[in-house]
């Protein structure tokens, strides 16, 4: 009987002591809806804080290439948004900075900064070449002629889009896929520790005029998380590539007091 007391009254210090050890936790990330903008385009930009709380700087690092921002904002242990337009053409770095925040658990300070880079491209100009007024002088004995040269400045005003809206890559840093890239399979999987809150996807298209949104750090939590790329051709069609994301579940800690678990 004493030692049965003995051995509860040490279960019981070994749970106090265990609560008792804490260690701050808390997490800043940043992703982007597109990261090839079109001049004119809005460029969406999330920022997570998880188990952070206190305000925050949103900021381009070029204001000529791409404008907005959010400023002093006070972020509370979730996801939120950032407007940014794109102005003209080239790269600028979106960074999300810590002005005066702290870890929620422990209330101790949190100081610390995530960036995402936006290319912004100039969208094509097309131009059109009109036959000139004077083409009816001698209309009868050149006719042949005019609608010949109609003929190859319609087909020289024509452009021919790209259809390719696939991936030459696709991969999350530090992890293996289930299965080897092939642009043509659009499903993957790859597993992860408990302690995982965020991935970083890595993807790259495989026409240069595409854009790929959904790459970049993402949150996920415990259990199945279907992460989706989407690549958009430059005639607007798009192929979506699903990575399943598996987070472990913690496995519980079992002690059996007398008979009961």
């Amino acid at each position: 009987m004493k030692k049965r007391i003995i051995s509860l009254i040490l279960l019981i210090t070994f749970f106090i002591a265990c609560n008792n050890v804490k260690a701050a936790t808390g997490s800043l990330g940043i992703s982007a809806n597109v990261n090839n903008a079109k001049i004119g385009q809005t460029v969406t930009v999330s920022i997570y804080a998880k188990g952070i709380t206190g305000s925050f700087n949103v900021t381009s690092s070029n204001n000529s290439v791409l404008s907005g921002g959010c400023s002093n904002k006070w972020y509370e242990n979730d996801t939120y948004t950032c407007e940014f337009t794109a102005k003209a053409a080239g790269t600028a770095t979106v960074t999300v900075t810590s002005i005066s925040a702290n870890h929620n658990d422990d209330y101790s300070d949190f100081s610390g900064s995530k960036s995402v880079s936006i290319n912004v491209i100039e969208e094509e100009t097309k131009t059109y070449n009109y036959n000139n007024s004077n083409s009816n002088t001698n209309k009868n004995n050149n006719s042949n002629k005019n609608n010949n040269t109609n003929t190859n400045n319609n087909s020289n005003n024509s452009k021919n889009y790209s259809s390719d809206n696939t991936l030459s890559s696709l991969s999350i840093d530090g992890y293996k896929l289930d299965k080897d890239f092939d642009k043509e399979t659009l499903e993957y999987t790859v597993e992860v520790e408990n302690n995982i809150d965020k991935v970083n996807i890595i993807a790259k298209a495989n026409d240069d005029k595409a854009t790929i949104s959904g790459n970049g750090e993402q949150n996920v939590s415990e259990g199945n998380n279907k992460l989706e790329v989407k690549v958009t051709a430059e005639d607007g069609s798009t192929k979506t590539y699903i990575i399943n994301v598996v987070v472990k579940e913690l496995e519980p800690i079992k002690i059996k007091i007398g008979n009961e678990e």
